[in-house]
């Protein structure tokens, strides 16, 4: 009896640690707050290593009163708008340093005066903005993301069917099969959107039809107008102070050069 009696007080209390595991177990766990990250802005454009933005007489309209309020950042003050500030309040000059300036957390009046600051983009301005850390890390990795889909498509791309691209960007055609992907790589690299919107459009394929009529001379190309090599026929004429290649790629696209684009297709098909 005493041994069934100890046995039952054993169990018992070795299911009160599982017990209270369980209830653990079951309680949320406190996530851990971010630290709050600076804020940046930089001089949109010139600024050099040492810049200074306007200080003087800062006029804004604070809608909450209803009223245009000159600011000024003065630093140990609680507000940027002078009219609340103490007697003593002086100035604080603003360096913008290799055209950027951070902004701390401990520094909220300066994130408020440089977001309410006429010069302010966000505000109209054209010398500083804000620049979004987080929307910059996503554009930095969808442009990463668009340069490896431009390399995988010059990689698996055949010559011939790269050869619209390599016209329009004017690479030499009579260049290597390496040295025009390499070439390619270059446009694909620098500006890997362009690139894609290239290789997908019609204007591209067809403006490689027209060079390359031209270089089998079953098109002239001259500057006031795209005529037929054969009799010299004018096609379509060139607005003064444009480009004929430019001009005929685009009646290509219209109604009216439909039936030349198809009889050009023909003649360099047969070639």
């Amino acid at each position: 009896m005493a041994d069934t009696v100890k046995r039952t007080s054993a169990k018992k209390s070795a299911t009160k640690p599982a017990q209270k595991a369980k209830a653990a177990a079951k309680r949320p766990v406190a996530k851990k707050k971010s630290a709050p990250k600076p804020t940046v802005f930089s001089v949109v454009k010139g600024g050099g290593i040492y810049y200074k933005i306007p200080q003087k007489n800062i006029i804004v309209f604070d809608e909450e009163q209803g009223y245009n309020r000159e600011i000024r950042y003065a630093r140990g003050e609680r507000s940027i708008f002078v009219d609340e500030q103490s007697p003593s309040a002086r100035r604080e000059t603003i360096v913008f340093r290799d055209k950027a300036l951070m902004v701390l957390p401990s520094q909220p009046e300066l994130l408020s005066y440089l977001r309410m600051h006429p010069a302010n983009v966000a505000n109209g301005g054209k010398i500083f903005q804000e620049v979004n850390n987080e929307s910059t890390a996503e554009q930095d990795v969808e442009n990463e993301f668009l340069v490896h889909d431009a390399i995988s498509l010059i990689r698996s791309t055949s010559l011939e069917e790269l050869m619209p691209m390599v016209l329009s960007y004017g690479i030499d055609s009579e260049m290597s099969s390496v040295e025009i992907k390499k070439e390619l790589l270059k446009f694909a690299k620098s500006n890997p959107k362009n690139f894609m919107d290239l290789f997908s459009s019609p204007v591209v394929q067809i403006k490689a039809d027209v060079l390359t009529a031209i270089d089998f001379q079953i098109l002239v190309a001259k500057p006031d107008g795209m005529y037929w090599g054969d009799n010299n026929a004018l096609i379509s004429p060139t607005p003064m102070g444009q480009n004929t290649v430019e001009t005929f790629t685009r009646f290509l696209m219209t109604e009216r050069g439909n039936t030349v684009r198809d009889e050009l297709q023909r003649q360099i098909d047969s070639l």
